[in-house]
């Protein structure tokens, strides 16, 4: 995916941690202790990777 699209989904990712009992699943007593990202690797338009 392009960056563009890369940092929208991240966007999202962060939006539902701001605010993650806007979900009912989510027990109102819910608390992050963690949070993983991994970026597998980029790769640039010509083709080769950073």
């Amino acid at each position: 995916m392009d960056r563009a699209q890369a940092a929208d989904i991240l966007s999202q990712v962060l939006q539902v941690l701001a605010d993650p009992q806007q979900y009912p699943e989510v027990d109102p007593q819910a608390a992050l202790k963690h949070l993983w990202v991994y970026i597998d690797h980029a790769e640039l338009k010509d083709g080769s990777e950073e």
